[in-house]
């Protein structure tokens, strides 16, 4: 790809950070068509009172209506253990395809065995409208993206 072609994919970029997990959300969009993903959304749960807020998810549903971005994808990098995902709160304000890689079956599978859970996570999945494998690709607007399965952090990453 020339650099000209490169530039006219360039993404805009803007990171969320939440201080109690330290965790960076990200919202990337389409300049050229207004299409972005929010990537790795977090759920605020404080472990005192055992309530969840949505002060981070907020701050990013403005920005994006700020912005005028339509939402296309909701992505996870891999499940975490450290937050709750605020995937399905976003997707209810926002609309968008929710999507993680197919290795978050090798995750589920270990936390039913560590939580004693059995073996029915389908309800788990259903939250997601794709999983992804290694090479698959899709677009942000015009933006072309790759799937690389990375496993180091977790075995889904």
């Amino acid at each position: 790809m020339d650099i000209k072609t490169q530039l006219q994919h360039t993404p805009e970029v803007k990171g969320f950070f939440d201080p109690r997990t330290f965790t960076i959300s990200y919202v990337v969009a389409d300049p050229k068509t207004k299409h972005c993903a929010i990537i790795d959304s977090v759920v605020d749960f404080n472990l005192e009172s055992g309530s969840l807020t949505y002060t981070g998810a907020d701050a990013m549903i403005g920005y994006v209506t700020d912005q005028g971005y339509t939402v296309q994808w909701i992505l996870e990098t891999h499940m975490h253990a450290d937050h709750l995902s605020a995937a399905p709160y976003l997707k209810n304000k926002l609309g968008g395809k929710s999507a993680i890689g197919e290795h978050v079956n090798d995750v589920l599978a270990l936390y039913s065995n560590a939580f004693n859970s059995g073996a029915d996570y389908d309800s788990e999945l259903a939250a997601f409208d794709e999983l992804w494998k290694d090479g698959d690709t899709f677009s942000i607007g015009t933006i072309p993206v790759t799937v690389w399965y990375t496993p180091g952090h977790t075995p889904a990453d």
